[in-house]
């Protein structure tokens, strides 16, 4: 079961066909036999998609489709009770705002996006723009 959480977790970082309900389905299958998924080893799983997700922002990407699959990743942890280490994907993303902002990419509708992602990320929407 740990290995179709993890692809779970891969289809949502790369955007394959799949849906939380999926997900929800292994969790139940795993719940009607006592089952509990390895919280660490799918923790650094979500993790590493954040990641690696967070460093794809960028004007020439497809920056809607990123924030949904960011907020999917996000989803999932929580459907799985678990907790992403956030440190690096949060640097990644305030990065990447500042860059992508820098460049005059953000309309407002990808900006609300972008303070919608923040909040997921637990990154108060006031640190976007801001500069050290």
């Amino acid at each position: 079961l740990d290995h179709h959480l993890r692809c779970q977790i891969e289809a949502f970082e790369t955007g394959r066909e799949t849906t939380l309900a999926h997900l929800e389905q292994l969790c139940e299958r795993g719940k009607s036999w006592g089952y509990l998924p390895e919280r660490d080893v799918l923790s650094k799983a979500v993790s590493e998609a954040l990641e690696r997700l967070t460093l794809d922002f960028s004007d020439d990407s497809d920056l809607v489709a990123i924030t949904s699959r960011v907020e999917l990743l996000m989803d999932a942890a929580a459907m799985l009770e678990i907790k992403p280490d956030l440190w690096r994907v949060q640097n990644q993303f305030l990065q990447a705002y500042s860059d992508l902002s820098d460049r005059g990419v953000l309309d407002e509708p990808l900006r609300q996006a972008f303070v919608k992602l923040a909040v997921r990320l637990h990154v108060s929407p006031t640190m976007l723009g801001w500069r050290p």
